[in-house]
């Protein structure tokens, strides 16, 4: 696989600008790639590294279902690349451009996304969790329907008008992270860390914010007179969520919001099926 990824390190590079004007991949290329598709799951002694495609292009390239674990794919051109159901568990994607790719049912689990460029890409379904680090990268109008980014870290990432319909945001840390726009109806962010965040104009309709920290410090009435923080949250986004249980540093406004919709504030049937069976399982 060594003189493979060599080959196309060499003939297929970003900073060959005439690859770049022709607006996709060579055939050659391609004909590599279907080879790496059909390759088995690496061994960890023979292929430790996984395999390096660093600052190839790839626009438009088909790798759908490859196994592509613990690959070198930093500064790599993905643009509008079909990496439907691909496995990049453990991948460098630092810096990439992933601009309209197909990523359906991909798994990025402890994937490195720092800095990528996802404007546009189709996450539906996708696996994110374990850890994965998305600090900085531009998920701007990116679909993640259902996606699982469990204590994924979106740390200053850009979710400007992302859809995230029915996503697991639990314990995702996303703080800065900019939300405005988003798509967040019934999105899970139990316990999730939204410290700075902006969420000005993003749909929250039944979503949950369960033993979300609002933060009081970063309340700031005199900045944002409409707003109850600096979160860009209206108490009527708010009311439209699921639940508030267990919700911490409420200020002056939510406090109102707590007595006019109790029933946000309240243990829901469903935490209280995971407190009680979690009890259970754990003596």
């Amino acid at each position: 696989m060594e003189n493979l990824t060599a080959y196309i390190r060499k003939n297929s590079s970003i900073k060959d600008l005439k690859l770049k004007e022709q607006g996709k991949i060579q055939f050659d290329i391609q004909a590599i790639l279907s080879v790496i598709k059909k390759r088995n799951k690496p061994d960890d002694f023979i292929e430790p590294c996984g395999l390096d495609l660093q600052d190839t292009y790839l626009c438009k390239a088909n790798l759908s279902e490859a196994l592509l674990e613990r690959a070198n794919l930093q500064g790599a051109n993905l643009q509008e690349t079909n990496l439907t159901k691909v496995h990049l568990e453990g991948a460098d994607l630092y810096g990439a451009n992933l601009t309209g790719a197909n990523l359906k049912g991909a798994n990025f689990k402890g994937a490195n996304l720092q800095g990528a460029n996802l404007k546009g890409a189709d996450f539906t379904e996708i696996c994110f969790s374990g850890n994965s680090i998305i600090k900085e990268a531009n998920f701007e109008e990116a679909h993640l329907e259902g996606a699982n980014l469990k204590k994924a870290y979106l740390c200053e990432a850009n979710l400007k008008k992302a859809h995230f319909e029915g996503a697991n945001l639990e314990g995702a840390n996303l703080e800065r992270a900019y939300l405005c726009g988003a798509d967040l109806t019934g999105t899970n962010l139990n316990g999730a860390n939204i410290k700075g965040a902006n969420f000005k104009g993003a749909n929250l309709e039944g979503a949950d914010f369960t033993e979300v920290d609002f933060e009081e410090d970063n309340i700031d009435d005199s900045l944002f007179p409409e707003l109850f923080n600096k979160h860009n949250l209206t108490i009527d986004q708010l009311s439209n969520i699921k639940s508030l249980y267990g919700a911490k540093n409420l200020n002056h406004e939510l406090e109102t919001l707590r007595k006019n919709r109790p029933e946000l504030f309240e243990e829901t049937d469903d935490h209280k099926w995971y407190r009680e069976n979690f009890i259970q399982f754990k003596s």
